[in-house]
């Protein structure tokens, strides 16, 4: 059964946030060596490009972590800059053994967002 989460990503800034997979009998972490990864944004589920796609990085395979990073500024291009827009995500898994799963599927909340540096 693949989770489902919002994704709240600001314009002006980024979605950084950690991701601990655990195992879902023994809530232990699941070990994440030599597991790929893929998140990709688009308008709605198998519709078109990707309009963003995110990055995984610090992976802490025997804890089963991992920081997971979508850019703002990766959509420039989606209108209605000054309202908040309803796009579509899913995060694939592919572990050791060679099996494609899709873990992590939503909305993400593409937001105006207000300060800039």
């Amino acid at each position: 059964m693949t989770a489902q989460m919002p994704i709240r990503v600001p314009r002006n800034a980024q979605y950084k946030v950690g991701w601990t997979f655990l195992d879902r009998k023994t809530r232990e972490p699941l070990d994440i060596s030599d597991w790929t990864f893929a998140l990709d944004v688009k308008y709605s589920a198998g519709f078109g490009s990707p309009i963003a796609s995110a990055t995984f990085d610090n992976i802490d395979a025997p804890a089963g972590s991992v920081d997971v990073t979508i850019n703002g500024a990766d959509f420039a291009t989606v209108r209605g800059s000054q309202e908040t827009v309803r796009l579509a995500y899913d995060c694939l898994v592919q572990d050791s053994d060679g099996v494609v799963v899709a873990m992590v599927e939503g909305v993400v909340l593409l937001t105006p967002g207000v300060s800039t540096l």
